[in-house]
């Protein structure tokens, strides 16, 4: 997705046709629009991360992209603009996601329940160690071969496949999930629930539950996830769903 921005204004490539409020220029066979800053009303970055919305004249546009990879560095050029935006019009700038602390998955040994290597036991009990004694409010197991089929027949680039977890578990501090990883490997990643503020709602697919910024857990709107979802919506207090076609990862 095209974002520039120089001492003119902010210029990007809209997904429709926009309303002839705009000054358009063409780069390379694609028509670049360009807001001036001083026609801005508003530019927020918006969930989901990492859009942009860009206000002016009455008319808006949210700018994002599709890929997980890219969405990486376009943040980190919504970023580079907001720091533009407020110097060169702070009062037509907001945080947005901006305000939300950075968040990953951090990687553990064990999903709770699981037992450690014998080794692992003794006087001194790691964490990880002692998974197999938290308590689960909530666990959706490993799907059998036929329900992962029609979960892959069911991804999008909005909601892809190897980004559906294997397994999920939810204690009653955080959340737990099994991961493919690269070349047939798998990884078991920790989130605190405190930390769970939206949902993203892929429709035919499933939901999006987005912690801190932008880690996310996607739980596929077929069965057996809806005890998993009850749980996590249980959560979201206000308006804090929203629906969209975007996926950090492809």
């Amino acid at each position: 997705m095209h974002l520039e921005w120089d001492e003119r204004g902010i210029r990007f490539a809209a997904q429709e046709s926009l309303p002839p409020r705009t000054e358009t220029v063409s780069v390379e066979g694609r028509t670049i629009h360009r807001v001036p800053w001083e026609q801005v009303e508003k530019v927020e970055p918006v969930d989901p991360w990492p859009a942009l919305r860009v206000s002016w004249d009455g008319a808006s546009e949210v700018i994002s992209v599709h890929d997980r990879d890219e969405a990486v560095a376009f943040a980190a050029r919504v970023e580079a603009l907001m720091d533009e935006a407020r110097r060169r019009i702070p009062e037509a700038s907001a945080l947005g996601w901006l305000a939300v602390p950075e968040l990953e998955w951090e990687e553990v040994k064990y999903m709770p329940g699981e037992s450690p290597a014998p080794r692992e036991q003794g006087a001194y009990r790691s964490h990880e160690a002692a998974a197999e004694e938290l308590p689960v409010v909530v666990r959706r197991p490993p799907l059998n071969a036929v329900r992962a089929f029609f979960d892959w027949l069911a991804s999008t680039i909005a909601f892809p496949f190897r980004e559906q977890p294997l397994e999920v578990a939810l204690t009653h501090e955080d959340v737990y999930a099994r991961f493919r990883g690269d070349g047939g490997t798998e990884w078991v990643g920790r989130c605190p629930r405190s930390a769970l503020r939206a949902r993203v709602e892929v429709p035919r697919a499933g939901t999006i539950y987005v912690f801190g910024r932008a880690a996310r857990l996607l739980v596929p709107a077929a069965a057996p996830n809806e005890e998993l979802s009850r749980e996590l919506d249980a959560q979201l207090v206000g308006p804090r769903a929203f629906r969209t076609g975007f996926s950090r990862r492809g």
